[in-house]
């Protein structure tokens, strides 16, 4: 998702949505940066409030894939860890990335649960990508070894099955929130969407003026709605701080598949010598 990509951030087709209430209610930031250009190295910033480059997370390789044996260093404070041991209950729903297994196919030594996460719902331990297109799009089958959905630790979808996956996220979400209303709590929500390949579910699919890529944002705009609505039922809107944030902009170059980075041009790989990279 890029900086231009919603209506209160100057988009001329896309729909007004819940996350644009957001910007209206509270605070619009136009001049936040993202610590990399790539998924794993800025998802770990975002958790550890560290650059990439002093956790390993550099070269070609920065990015973690399903069989490679590294993953976020266990010697790293994430906020999780840190909420917790203030007595807050920590939540964390949908995609990960930040590492699997290491000496064993499941031994999990990567997982949000080692991080800190009392609560993991369903997640993507890996990503979403064009090879799990069920779609027949750009794939013919997805490929198995890199699309499957984990409950916590435990594979429930092998291959993905995109349909209800933004509301089966957004459940999951709602329901750390319900069970601990009544305490402090932490919850890292990372939807999935609008990483390609672009899903959609039918209520959304062929909804957007600006086609399947809008029609994108606007399922994930729903499900902060939904998310924001359960907060504000519960009465707790008046003491919750709620932040939205992009791990990284937009991918031009995918042409009706990419985002809009809006005043800001793409952010695009660095060629360095994979010789340096400690993954």
């Amino acid at each position: 998702m890029g900086y231009g990509d919603l209506s209160s951030y100057g988009h001329p087709t896309q729909e007004w949505g819940p996350i644009d209430d957001l910007a209206k209610e509270g605070l619009r930031f136009t001049s936040m940066y993202t610590a990399s250009s790539t998924c794993s190295p800025n998802r770990a910033a975002l958790l550890t409030g560290r650059l990439p480059v002093r956790i390993g997370m550099y070269g070609r390789q920065r990015n973690f894939n399903p069989w490679t044996p590294t993953g976020l260093p266990a010697e790293e404070i994430t906020l999780a860890e840190a909420l917790r041991d203030a007595g807050y209950s920590t939540g964390m729903v949908g995609k990960w990335h930040l590492g699997i297994n290491s000496d064993t196919p499941m031994d999990g030594s990567y997982l949000p649960y080692r991080n800190g996460f009392d609560y993991v719902g369903t997640n993507l331990p890996y990503s979403n990508l064009w090879s799990c297109d069920e779609h027949q799009i750009h794939v013919n089958y997805p490929d198995p070894g890199r699309c499957y959905l984990y409950n916590n630790a435990t594979i429930i979808q092998q291959p993905i099955a995109h349909e209800n996956l933004t509301q089966t996220f957004t459940e999951d979400a709602k329901t750390f929130i319900r069970q601990h209303s009544a305490h402090k709590f932490f919850l890292f929500m990372s939807f999935s969407q609008p990483h390609v390949n672009l899903f959609g579910s039918t209520s959304f699919n062929g909804t957007s003026q600006r086609g399947a890529y809008g029609d994108s944002i606007r399922e994930l705009s729903w499900g902060v709605g939904e998310i924001m609505s359960e907060i504000k039922d519960l009465g707790l809107d008046e003491r919750t701080l709620v932040l939205f944030t992009s791990d990284n902009g937009a991918h031009l170059e995918l042409c009706n598949e990419g985002g809009d980075n809006g005043l800001f041009r793409e952010l695009t790989e660095i060629n360095v010598d994979p010789s340096i990279s400690r993954l």
